[in-house]
């Protein structure tokens, strides 16, 4: 008896690990299958970016499962190519986000100023690894309905839709 009630408290235990497991964005790889991110996640909403096979866009209302650093975004894409993670992108809801969410990427990263009016600010960082594009919105704004952006691709990626979107202009 003691067993039995030993090994069911051990099953309910890794239930409740499994399903508080988080995801934590700004440590991925960009080298992860991108089941392995999605494991456990319902409701995900897949297409095709650019009606190409190989390159997926996955729609994730991640309810907490998905973080950057603290932030847990409400709605995320999480981008695919070549079968591999290779970037994702949020809306940033609240200007106390938006500043946490800044101050990690100037910590990591040499975020560089690329534009800057009244309606926010850009950023921008790229190495030879990832483009990085964030999106600011004065602390006002936010209360008008404007949300902050953040939009991470690896470089393989962000070369890849470049080459799509040229495409695109040439036909039309």
């Amino acid at each position: 008896m003691k067993q039995l009630l030993l090994t069911t408290l051990m099953w309910l235990f890794s239930l409740t690990t499994f399903a508080q497991q988080k995801t934590n964005l700004a440590k991925l790889l960009f080298d992860e299958a991108p089941a392995k991110i999605l494991q456990g996640i319902a409701n995900v909403r897949e297409g095709k970016m650019y009606d190409l096979t190989n390159m997926i866009s996955y729609g994730i209302d991640s309810k907490g499962g998905l973080l950057f650093d603290r932030y847990a975004p409400p709605h995320i894409e999480l981008l695919a190519y070549n079968d591999k993670v290779a970037g994702f992108a949020f809306r940033i809801l609240t200007y106390s986000a938006q500043q946490e969410i800044k101050e990690y990427l100037e910590d990591h990263y040499a975020l560089k100023l690329a534009d800057s009016s009244r309606l926010g600010k850009q950023y921008g960082y790229t190495d030879s690894q990832v483009t990085i594009k964030f999106q600011t919105v004065p602390e006002a704004e936010f209360k008008q309905g404007r949300n902050g952006y953040l939009d991470i691709k690896t470089r393989t990626l962000t070369k890849a839709i470049a080459v799509q979107e040229e495409r695109f202009k040439k036909a039309h």
